[in-house]
């Protein structure tokens, strides 16, 4: 008999097989302007990165938008950089949640 985790809906469609990669999460940085991070972790696998703000990214006070960082990775950094036409003041506060599949 095979042994394994599999997930099915109740059409018979496979949602989760051994095939399937699964990510974890490895950390995650509050950010509010561009940096970097060393995340040996990244060598574990593919790694990922997912932005969230914590603030909201419109304001209906103002009517204006905030902006969120455009975050990067190469090799074991994670790097982040909000666009240069955003000023500082229109920057959302973000975390970035990173990881591995």
């Amino acid at each position: 008999m095979p042994v394994g985790l599999e997930t099915i809906d109740t059409d018979g469609t496979r949602l989760l097989t051994e095939a399937t990669s699964a990510g974890r999460i490895i950390g995650s940085v509050n950010v509010t302007g561009n940096g970097s991070i060393s995340v040996p972790g990244f060598a574990n696998g593919r790694p990922f990165a997912i932005v969230m703000p914590r603030a909201s990214w419109f304001d209906p006070v103002t009517g204006s938008t905030g902006f969120g960082p455009r975050p990067a990775i190469s090799g074991t950094t994670l790097s982040w950089t909000y666009p240069s036409y955003v000023s500082a003041g229109a920057r959302t506060p973000c975390a970035i949640f990173y990881g591995v599949y």
